[in-house]
């Protein structure tokens, strides 16, 4: 994988966990969640452990953590604290599984929550699409 593909994935992948972040926090304050997209993100992402079932919360919290060690991770990549060929294939996919993981409990754009399935983990390959 190349380095420039490797950040076109992060900024993909982050800038999705910003929007997942700003809904959460949209739902909950009511404010207009493009004013709020890339503040407090490993904050906001905790919420969703309050919108999710009981018996799925102890799963979702570990999938708001994963999210918000990806959105650091991804972030120090593209703001070149961390260099992107340090990352392969390997950690890219991974970042894609834990934010399909955290997706999976966004059932839709209005963030009505559910649990992850199967079905819902696919990987996003950058080189094919």
């Amino acid at each position: 994988m190349r380095t420039t593909d490797i950040k076109m994935e992060a900024l993909r992948i982050r800038r999705e966990i910003e929007s997942i972040s700003a809904t959460l926090w949209a739902d909950v304050s009511g404010l207009n969640r493009l004013e709020i997209m890339s503040r407090a993100v490993d904050r906001r992402l905790v919420l969703l452990v309050a919108q999710v079932e009981t018996d799925q919360r102890v799963e979702a919290f570990r999938a708001a953590l994963q999210a918000a060690h990806v959105y650091r991770e991804t972030s120090d990549v593209l703001h070149g604290r961390t260099r992107a060929s340090r990352f392969g294939v390997i950690q890219v996919a991974e970042w894609q599984q834990d934010l399909l993981r955290l997706r999976g409990y966004l059932r839709d754009e209005t963030s009505v929550l559910q649990g992850p399935t199967q079905d819902s983990i696919e990987l996003h390959n950058p080189t094919t699409s």
